[in-house]
């Protein structure tokens, strides 16, 4: 287990705060209508955000379609992440931006096989990942009590075999089967050319994890798929899925769906009367559903999901033609009639290698998104700029709330998902 202060935040260049004009009162024109009313001054702009790096976890990296990523606890926060070497890592943030880290096991080094971590208050912490589709089965260990990364120290791995080579994983907690000492987490993972759900069952009294036997089945896809969920919170008992395909095949359809997590009933949010008993024997072919997106003329990659109870959206990036600088954050929304709109938030600028920096959804609805503009990476909160780095900066990931707003990686060199170097994430705080 490591420990450490707050880090450097050298290659960072942060915006001051802006100083807001006194002058823009006095220089209000005054207009007196037959009523007698006079127009007051107009609305001084808002400042920009102050922003601080409040830690710097060295040597961890994260990746799409895993969570959940970032949670907040009662003064600090639970998190993940994936060494150079391979060590799959519990991390906590402080609020005071002090920071802990326990190895919890290995993997290939891949960066598909970040882990996921699900840490229950007074329960304590799950952590899981997959060996990147090369076996029948993902990794899971359990550290009851506080959930804190250092009481993962010594703690059995558990391999849980299901049957099929899987990828990914979100966790989605099942606040229903909830017992005075187990909870019951669905680990939805890709197969293939599917995606299903694997029920995992936590025994705290005992710290084991035991696979219940039940794999359900999602959705099956003609190409290879990508798919996200709302898994920050279950609470409702419901979560939004979001699917869409690699970029690099031919398809770029994009499907919002929910499933209910009391009756494991799936539906099709753009044609309801779609529905799939994820409990059945069958997946529910991605055929059979009503895109969100249509089939585009570009090249598509899917982002992220925007949980309830905001109208449902997606983001996108959305390329004139291959994959390129020149791609568009998109979000797409629908409302009650199923109608869609959509709005923009800048381009992607370069890559690392395929992939963009990406966008997020907040729990307020605001949209995270970050993109390189003449050799310098900025984070961006809607049309707000938070913060510049001379590294490239990838996948933003805010945070419910409290003094750390938002983690966001920064890789110095990335070759492909096998291969990087210099990589860390960044707990900012934006006041």
């Amino acid at each position: 287990m490591r420990r450490s202060d707050p880090a450097d935040t050298s290659s960072v260049r942060r915006r001051p705060r802006a100083r807001l004009s006194a002058a823009l009162g006095l220089l209000a024109a005054v207009a007196v209508g037959a009523a007698g009313c006079v127009a007051g001054p107009p609305a001084p702009p808002e400042p920009a955000p102050s922003t601080e790096i409040v830690a710097t976890i060295d040597d961890a990296i994260q990746e799409w379609w895993i969570g959940p990523v970032v949670q907040q606890q009662s003064d600090w926060y639970s998190t993940a992440a994936l060494s150079e070497t391979g060590e799959v890592e519990a991390v906590d943030i402080d609020d005071t931006g002090a920071t802990s880290r326990t190895v919890v096991g290995t993997a290939p080094v891949d960066d598909h096989n970040v882990p996921a971590r699900i840490t229950l208050p007074g329960r304590g912490s799950l952590v899981q990942w997959t060996h990147h589709g090369t076996e029948e089965g993902f990794y899971v260990s359990v550290a009851p009590g506080s959930g804190r990364a250092e009481t993962f120290a010594d703690r059995p791995v558990t391999e849980i075999t299901v049957g099929s080579k899987v990828s990914y994983g979100q966790i989605l907690h099942i606040p229903d089967a909830q017992t005075a000492d187990t909870d019951t987490f669905w680990v939805l993972l890709r197969n293939d050319l599917n995606w299903g759900i694997a029920e995992l069952v936590v025994n705290w009294s005992t710290g084991e994890a035991s696979y219940s036997g039940k794999y359900r089945r999602l959705i099956t896809f003609p190409e290879q798929a990508y798919l996200t969920s709302t898994f920050d919170d279950t609470s409702a008992g419901t979560v939004r899925i979001a699917a869409g395909y690699n970029p690099a095949v031919g398809r770029s359809e994009v499907y919002l769906l929910e499933l209910d997590l009391r009756t494991g009933i799936l539906t099709d949010l753009m044609k309801p009367r779609t529905t799939h008993d994820i409990t059945s024997s069958t997946y529910l072919s991605a055929e059979d559903l009503t895109p969100v997106l249509g089939q585009t003329s570009g090249t598509r990659r899917l982002l992220d999901v925007r949980a309830s109870p905001a109208a449902p959206a997606v983001l996108t990036v959305e390329y004139p033609g291959d994959v390129s600088p020149d791609g568009v954050y998109t979000e797409t929304a629908v409302d009650e009639n199923g109608l869609t709109t959509s709005r923009t938030f800048g381009k992607t600028g370069a890559h690392l290698e395929r992939y963009p920096c990406g966008a997020s959804f907040g729990v307020d609805g605001s949209v995270w998104h970050c993109g390189e503009d003449g050799g310098t990476s900025s984070l961006w909160r809607d049309d707000r700029k938070i913060l510049d780095s001379e590294a490239p900066l990838f996948r933003p990931m805010p945070t419910p709330g409290g003094p750390v707003s938002v983690l966001v990686g920064r890789i110095e060199r990335y070759e492909d998902y096998r291969s990087w170097s210099g990589s860390s994430l960044l707990a900012v705080a934006v006041r």
